[in-house]
């Protein structure tokens, strides 16, 4: 089953999926409440801001 993931923890509350892998930020914004069985450490990632040092706005 191939949904978008902010569907994925509907999907799973309403047992018409049995397991589900979605981003943790979807999980934290989700009104329904699901368990988390593990981290997969997968997708991390780091922003990063740069500007000049003589930038204005």
């Amino acid at each position: 089953m191939l949904v978008r993931s902010q569907d994925v923890a509907t999907y799973v509350y309403h047992q018409a999926a049995d397991i589900g892998i979605v981003g943790l930020d979807v999980l934290e914004e989700h009104p329904l409440k699901v368990v988390k069985l593990m981290n997969l450490n997968i997708g991390k990632c780091r922003v990063v801001v740069g500007a000049a040092r003589r930038w204005r706005d």
